[in-house]
Formats: C-alpha cells, structure tokens, sequence
C-alpha cells in the first residue's frame, strides 16, 4: 500500500488488521501441526481436521506503543469464516474490527475484511477507517529546517481501500486495487492569524497490484521470498483533489542460517509524482523514525533483523538499516544518509503459525530513541 496519508492509514491497519489476523490463525492453527504453505498455492499443506469450519468471533485489547501518535489501547473485535466448508486449502477469511485511543489524544476506528476464495486462488482485501491524529511535521526533505522544530498538526478524515488479485503462476498474484481519502489537516500554530485553517483534501486513485510469495508460513517465516508492488494514480478525472502517480515496492528474504537462527532482509523503493501533497509522499519507515520524520519525492531503504529463538517461546532479535529521502534519484547523492538499530525480545504466542508478540528498542542517527510493542515481526 502507498503512504498516503501514512499515520491515519499506518495506524489503523497496525490496529485493525496486523493483530486480529495473527489472532485468527493462532486461534484456527492452534490445534494442527505447523504448516508450511508454499505461498497458498493450490498444493499447499492443508488445515484439516481439527479445525471447526463454523463462524467464530473473538476479542482482544491490543496495546499501542508507537513514537508517532503516542501509547494507549485499542479493543478489537474478529470473526473467522469459511465461505465453502469444501475449500480446506484457502485460509480461513476474517472480519476484523477495532477502536483505539492514545494519549496524544489520537483515535481511530476501523475494519478489515479479508476473503480467500478458490483454493486461494483468489484474495479479496478491503479496509476502512476513521482517524484523528495529533502528529508532528517535519517539513520536506532531510535537510528540511523543520526536523529539529517540527511543526504540531491535526491531520483527520475517512478512507477506504480495495485490492483483489489472481494467482496467476505459482507464487503470483496479480490484480486491481483502488483507494479514496477524505481528510483535513489542521496547524495549530496558524490559529492566531488564520481560524480557519483547515487543508480539506480528497484523494482518489485506481491501480495495479502485484506480489510473489514463496514464504513457508504468513508470520515470521524461516525460508522464502516476499515481493510487492503497487502503482496507483491518483486523478481528478475520478474525484481527486490531486492527479499524480504513486509507486512502491519492498521485497523480503528469509533464510534459516542454522535451526532457530533466521535471518531476515527487506529493501523498499517508492515513488511519488510531484503534484503529490506533503502527506501523500513517501517516508523513511525504520524503526528510530518517526513516521513522517523523513519524507521526500523517492525514499529508498534498507534493513536486516537477526531472529534467534533462545528457549522455550523466547526469543530475541538485533536489527539495523540505512535509508534515504531525496527529491529523485539523482538526489541521493546530496541526501543525508540515515540509519537506525536496536534490538528485541519476542515471544511466540502460536507455535503454529510463528506468531510472535515482542518489545522493540531502536535509536537513530538523528540521536533520537523509540520503543515499540508489536504483533507479528517489522517484515
């Protein structure tokens, strides 16, 4: 997905959909031994057995700790489902619900509906929300004179987001995908000399999604290769306020160095046309940066986490990664380069699916630190 409107999106996807998807696999997984999926495809290892193919619902408060809109909790609700009760390789689809609240006094609501259909031949992604944030802006390039006095701003409004894909070939899935934003932001500084103002944009944009996947499991995998990419363009032709295009792409690898010892890479490129607003561009996301603290018209990055399961369902990690937010590519060779690292602790909540909670230190060379909780691994 693009960064567009990166801390209400960003949020309410780690909210909604992250945790309640880990979630439904511990909860359908629990009872089965720990499948390797080969990316879904139709000769995967299916679930059987011992899993009720029946509607279930369950429900969780998901803790918030996160340098950009601050800690709090978020009560989720999820359902599972099998559309046919015959298809036993498919996951099961999900609906996933969830509030959240922080005291940055940033909220969100939202939900995620995720169909898999066909034996996983087809993939149905839909996710929707309402957010308000109180966030930070840091102005537009790393040499931006904001980064040591970002400004404070409110940035609220609704969106919403479809992708459908095909497998096309083993391990691909190509398909559409489309997106609309309503949103407004707010500085506060500009109260005193202008009331009202208020940037009310809407964004409106149609694209192509493509992915290969070969990774033994969804979350956390030992083996494999996670490739995505996205072009949408955002025009006024179907209700945008702006007309450009946006391109991203990461890709991930996995390697088993020895049993419990993984290594994990991941490199992203993206790009946003010119015509793109502040808050549809693209950021350095390393952890040590806060979302937004970087961003530019190209971003470039690079990462690797080691992940060593030490005993029992403990676990340890040690990451570090380089980065760049330039004007364009030919930018980058005037553009600062940034890096970040830190270390965790995990704990694997499903031994079936590799589902991990975990507790991350990172500091970055801006000398700032953050701590973040999450569900599930960065990538």
């Amino acid at each position: 997905m693009t960064r567009v409107l990166g801390a209400l999106t960003l949020a309410v996807t780690l909210w909604v959909a992250a945790p309640c998807v880990a979630l439904a696999q511990e909860r359908v997984q629990s009872s089965a031994e720990p499948t390797v999926r080969g990316a879904n495809t139709a000769n995967d290892v299916a679930v059987g057995g011992n899993v009720d193919d029946s509607f279930s619902i369950y429900g969780m408060p998901i803790p918030i700790v996160d340098p950009t809109i601050g800690n709090g909790v978020a009560p989720a609700v999820l359902t599972t489902f099998r559309l046919d009760p015959d298809d036993k390789v498919s996951p099961r689809s999900s609906f996933a619900a969830a509030v959240g609240y922080t005291d940055t006094k940033s909220y969100a609501a939202g939900g995620n509906l995720k169909l898999y259909l066909g034996e996983d031949r087809y993939r149905l992604d839909m996710l929707g929300g309402y957010g308000s944030f109180n966030i930070k802006f840091y102005g537009v390039g790393s040499d931006s004179v904001l980064q040591n006095h970002p400004l404070d701003f409110n940035l609220r409004g609704s969106f919403v987001s479809a992708t459908g894909t095909v497998r096309v070939a083993d391990h691909v899935y190509v398909g559409p995908t489309a997106k609309y934003f309503d949103a407004q932001a707010h500085f506060g500084f500009l109260e005193p000399v202008v009331p009202d103002n208020e940037l009310n944009v809407k964004l409106a944009g149609l694209g192509i999604v493509g992915q290969y996947d070969s990774r033994d499991t969804e979350f956390s995998p030992h083996e494999g290769i996670l490739a995505e990419a996205d072009l949408v363009r955002f025009d006024d032709a179907i209700g945008s306020d702006f007309s450009f295009l946006n391109f991203d792409s990461q890709a991930s690898y996995y390697l088993e160095v020895v049993p419990d010892l993984v290594l994990a890479t991941n490199a992203r490129f993206a790009v946003a046309g010119h015509a793109a607003p502040f808050f549809a561009l693209p950021f350095v996301s390393l952890r040590g940066f806060a979302a937004g603290q970087h961003l530019d018209q190209t971003v470039w990055q690079s990462q690797a986490e080691l992940r060593w399961r030490i005993f029992w369902r403990i676990g340890v990690v040690g990451f570090f990664g380089v980065g760049q937010a330039a004007g364009g590519v030919e930018d980058f060779g005037h553009s600062e380069l940034l890096y970040a690292g830190g270390a965790g602790i995990r704990f694997i909540a499903s031994e079936a699916e590799r589902v991990t909670l975990g507790l991350d230190y990172a500091r970055s060379s801006d000398d700032d630190s953050a701590v973040y909780f999450r569900i599930g691994e960065a990538f």
